[in-house]
């Protein structure tokens, strides 16, 4: 997730992080080149599963601290 989800929303306050957001990331993981290691392909149904319930989690985890 560091090295993913940060790079992309690691500017934006956590307020500023909508549904459409997260939407929009697991679209893109789901595309060619989306693998950090160079190899050809798009990234793993598990980890892009990993990675949305990480964000997630620190969406909520943000939320309850609001």
């Amino acid at each position: 997730m560091l090295k993913r989800v940060l790079p992309k929303y690691g500017h934006m306050n956590i307020a500023e992080i909508k549904p459409i957001h997260i939407l929009n990331y697991v679209k893109d993981s789901k595309k060619d080149g989306a693998r950090l290691d160079g190899k050809p392909g798009k990234l793993s149904s598990s980890a892009i599963s990993y990675a949305y319930k990480a964000f997630n989690s620190v969406l909520e985890f943000g939320k309850e601290m609001t």
